[in-house]
């Protein structure tokens, strides 16, 4: 039971950190130093937010659909 809710916390990580969340999370920062730095480096914050989504959707899968 532990590892399906491992893997259903992965999913909703990664439905957080998709890459096409980045506008909506430049406005909800707009006025903090978190939301400056992403409006600065707009590519790494695409990049960063890219590889936390692949990682924490391919394990979220594998964990929470796998046959124990």
């Amino acid at each position: 039971m532990k590892t399906s809710f491992l893997g259903k916390a992965l999913l909703g990580a990664a439905f957080f950190t998709c890459p096409c969340h980045l506008p909506i999370y430049l406005v909800l920062f707009g006025g903090t130093a978190l939301g400056g730095y992403m409006a600065e480096n707009k590519i790494l914050a695409v990049g960063a937010l890219t590889a936390v989504f692949f990682f924490s959707l391919l394990s979220g899968w594998k964990i929470a659909w796998a046959r124990g």
